[in-house]
């Protein structure tokens, strides 16, 4: 059993190495084969891909979870926001300031970048979509669920 143990441990810290070094890379969207870095094209559809993936991380990961957390996980989602709640402020500002930053950069909003796109070449077909005001109005709505539910004790006083 000692043998089992250590394999089991292995295969796990191999598919988690993995999975950090493939997804939580900068540009995740070149890790599929035949994607150039290079290229100026395939460059332009990785920041709207990664803008998009940024907009439904707010919409579903953070903000969904928030409202209607997985009722199996109920208690560990809202003690991980409760403890995690300094550094998702800072993500969120993070992201919003990348977001206008980028925003400038392209004369404009992503969403108006992403209309020249076939949907199917966007994520979720399309279905989730970014600009700078979605991004502003996500973070707000997350900012304030987050001092709803887990207000901050100096202010409360």
């Amino acid at each position: 059993t000692n043998s089992i143990s250590v394999l089991t441990k292995c295969t796990f810290i191999r598919t988690a190495f993995g999975a950090v070094s493939l997804i939580l890379v900068q540009d995740p969207y070149f890790n599929e084969p035949g994607y150039d870095p290079t290229d100026d094209t395939q460059r332009a559809k990785s920041k709207v891909y990664d803008k998009q993936i940024r907009a439904a991380t707010l919409k579903v990961a953070i903000l969904g979870q928030m409202k209607k957390p997985t009722p199996l996980f109920e208690d560990c989602i809202h003690d991980h926001f409760r403890l995690k709640k300094r550094r998702i402020l800072k993500q969120l500002e993070d992201w919003e300031a990348l977001e206008k930053g980028e925003g400038e950069e392209a004369g404009g909003t992503t969403a108006s970048s992403q209309r020249g796109l076939n949907p199917s070449q966007l994520v979720a077909q399309g279905g989730i979509r970014s600009s700078q005001k979605i991004v502003s109005d996500l973070v707000a709505e997350i900012k304030k669920v987050i001092n709803q539910k887990w207000p901050d004790p100096k202010k409360e006083e």
